[in-house]
């Protein structure tokens, strides 16, 4: 999986310098006056926020569950798969405001396919990832909940007006997703 996102990410990269020809001249002049020192510096502030809220995320996450009452599983499917997807959200709604479909759009596609084949895949690499006889529905119902949603999307674009999600399709699609929130906590 993770190889597959490497190949993916490659073949992306050439096909669109192939494409594109950035302009350099473009480029905001205050990038080019940053040093590396303050570079890496935000690179290691970034990284241990993300390492830090990571850890804090899923230790809530535990302790939510336990102080509600719910199994770990319904916690992960719901306020951890909320709490990761916020900033995907916010990303695709600014975009979609700004009238930058095609960012809004590739932003869901490339987050899905990332989040397939590199938190999967690398997350398998690390630690190899079993399912649980405990956890049976992971395998029995969300397989379909999430096969159903992305098969949904095919006749959502297409009828009645081609490749046009609308507000009433948007609905629809949140009103499928609080079912199965509903579902998952019952």
């Amino acid at each position: 999986m993770f190889l597959a996102l490497i190949i993916f990410l490659i073949i992306l990269i050439r096909s669109s310098r192939k494409s594109t020809k950035a302009n350099l001249e473009e480029v905001d002049e205050a990038l080019s006056g940053v040093s590396n020192f303050k570079i890496f510096m935000w690179l290691l502030i970034g990284s241990a926020g993300l390492y830090f809220g990571s850890e804090w995320l899923v230790e809530g996450a535990k302790q939510l569950a336990t102080a509600v009452g719910i199994s770990d599983y319904a916690i992960s499917v719901t306020v951890i798969a909320i709490g990761t997807s916020v900033p995907e959200l916010a990303a695709s709604v600014i975009a979609a405001l700004k009238r930058e479909k095609a960012i809004s759009l590739g932003n869901l596609i490339g987050s899905n396919i990332f989040n397939i084949a590199s938190v999967l895949g690398l997350t398998a690499i690390i630690k190899p990832i079993a399912v649980n006889p405990e956890t049976p529905e992971i395998l029995s119902t969300n397989i379909f909940w999430m096969i159903a949603f992305a098969a949904i999307l095919v006749p959502l674009m297409l009828i009645p007006k081609q490749f046009i999600i609308g507000r009433y399709k948007g609905m629809l699609l949140f009103g499928a997703y609080i079912v199965f929130i509903y579902l998952t906590l019952k």
